[in-house]
């Protein structure tokens, strides 16, 4: 293997064994990995741990698995490692921020090799033949998320919400890790995709109705138009989270996003204790009456509260009507045939 020509000197076996260099990116055969500088201050500002965080100037270098493997064995200071599961726009990157407000976490938002990852375990599982590759990538990089900073407790890796699929392999690769799972009800799960935040949807959508007919173990019905695209995801998702309840029992703390914010603190001290923090009462409160809960999370720039989401989603139940009520005709139809669907979306009108 040949890594590019342009790249900067390599990396010390020390320089890789704090998080001081950050894995962005992995080359198509794991041989290499991309590392780019990060400061505690540009962990904490990054929304997304994908290419968004490759700005101007970053000078990243590619360094072989080699070196690192190498690193990784002189021994680093581990620190515990958690996870925080979700449907999607549900709120996560919201109480990933609220957890770095202790400043006791080391919070990674949506790393863009954990998706690499996931789809490596799909082809595995399609070709059993073809090795353990998935298994070798996700143990390097869990390896490497565990590095953290004096100060650092733990650290939280927030998956994307497709990539939740792989809480199996996780939380069995680190058994001593908790982990928290966001949700919320079909119907501001569809009125949020619907306000034009479901962008990713048509990406994820191949995926999610393949992992749709192994959970249900049968072909869902076909998707048409914006608003059954979105009770796909929410169905796909939920019914993965529920997956997950069962299988990981008091190791996953389930939360809804409606009464997360209802209480915000009383949600984050659930948090904090599940994943064995100790931060105590005052900074629990500072963090609730904190800037963090009036800015939008994903880009800190803007102004965004509980009463503003509110109004948006208000306005997107009237705004997209036909698709909101396609949207939640399939999921009923779908709900008559499934009793776990039906479950489901009782559970939502609770």
């Amino acid at each position: 293997m040949s890594l590019p020509a342009d790249r900067p000197p390599q990396a010390t076996v020390a320089d890789l064994t704090t998080p001081s260099l950050y894995p962005q990116k992995a080359d198509a055969a794991g041989k290499a990995y991309f590392f780019i500088p990060l400061t505690r201050e540009q962990y904490r500002a990054a929304s997304f741990l994908d290419d968004r965080v490759l700005a101007p100037g970053v000078a990243g270098q590619w360094i072989s698995r080699a070196l690192v493997e190498a690193a990784l064995a002189k021994g680093i200071e581990r620190r515990p490692l958690h996870f925080l599961f979700h449907i999607g726009h549900c709120g996560s990157t919201l109480l990933s921020r609220l957890l770095d407000d202790t400043e006791r976490v080391l919070g990674l938002r949506e790393p863009l090799p954990l998706r690499d990852v996931a789809e490596r375990f799909d082809a595995q599982a399609a070709t059993p033949a073809g090795g353990g590759s998935a298994n070798a990538a996700l143990d390097l990089l869990l390896r490497l998320w565990e590095r953290g900073y004096p100060e650092t407790d733990c650290v939280v890796v927030k998956a994307t919400s497709s990539t939740a699929r792989l809480h199996p392999q996780l939380m069995a690769a680190r058994p001593e890790s908790r982990a928290a799972y966001l949700g919320q009800a079909a119907e501001s799960q569809l009125a949020t995709l619907l306000a034009g935040s479901g962008g990713d949807l048509a990406g994820f959508a191949q995926e999610r109705r393949m992992r749709l007919q192994r959970l249900l173990e049968a072909p869902p019905p076909a998707v048409r138009g914006p608003g059954e695209l979105a009770a796909m995801s929410w169905l796909t998702e939920m019914l993965t989270r529920r997956t997950a309840l069962t299988a990981h029992g008091e190791r996953l703390l389930a939360l809804d996003f409606d009464d997360f914010l209802k209480d915000p603190r009383a949600g984050l001290e659930r948090v904090v204790r599940h994943f064995g923090l100790t931060v105590d009462s005052e900074r629990l409160d500072l963090i609730a009456r904190g800037p963090t809960l009036l800015r939008y999370s994903k880009a800190p720039d803007y102004v965004y509260s509980a009463g503003r989401r509110a109004q948006i989603l208000a306005r997107s139940r009237i705004e997209n009507a036909l698709q909101f009520r396609a949207g939640l005709r399939w999921l009923e139809r779908l709900g008559r045939s499934h009793p776990a669907v039906g479950e489901l979306l009782d559970e939502s009108l609770e």
